[in-house]
């Protein structure tokens, strides 16, 4: 998961100057954050404040709209892009996570690109409050997962990762009592 945090990490790590910092590229996602330097950072110091939400590139539109609205459970916020010359819906759509409305942008139309669980790559993590029930829920839907059960990450904290419809990687963390 790339954080403020981590960014100003690698800012400052860099020392080179005036050279492009890719903190995290993944083909399909394509969630690029590149960063400028003038010159050599050597604070603690990041221009960006915040993320607005991630991108999501997929094949099949209606299959993975179908995915995050009902199998995860993600509200629409806004329709996106344009319609098509036949008249057709938007090929692309926001949907809401808490209060951001922009959390994730979906779109479809895109060339599909395998990715198994040893690629290297970005994902995202998205909090819920059981990751047991979670996986449970997602078992019944039917979800390919790459974990089998929640790992069980220590201090009541439990995690596991799946796929999506088009073969993004997805993960589901949450911290549990007892």
């Amino acid at each position: 998961m790339v954080t403020v945090a981590a960014i100003a990490a690698a800012i400052a790590a860099d020392g080179a100057g005036n050279s492009q910092i890719v903190v995290a590229r993944f083909p399909r996602l394509r969630l690029v954050f590149s960063i400028w330097a003038r010159k050599p950072c050597h604070y603690n110091t990041a221009m960006i404040r915040d993320i607005l939400g991630v991108a999501i590139y997929v094949d099949d539109f209606a299959e993975a709209y179908d995915f995050y609205a009902h199998t995860l459970g993600l509200e629409r916020s806004s329709e996106a892009g344009n319609a098509a010359d036949d008249g057709s819906s938007p090929n692309a759509c926001f949907f809401r996570i808490a209060d951001n409305p922009q959390a994730v942008y979906l779109e479809g139309g895109h060339t599909r690109h395998e990715q198994d669980a040893d690629s290297n790559g970005l994902s995202f993590m998205l909090m819920v409050d059981s990751a047991h029930a979670a996986h449970a829920r997602l078992t019944e839907a039917g979800v390919k997962f790459i974990h089998d059960a929640p790992q069980d990450l220590g201090g009541g904290n439990y995690w596991f990762r799946f796929y999506d419809p088009a073969g993004n990687i997805l993960e589901i963390v949450s911290s549990e009592e007892g």
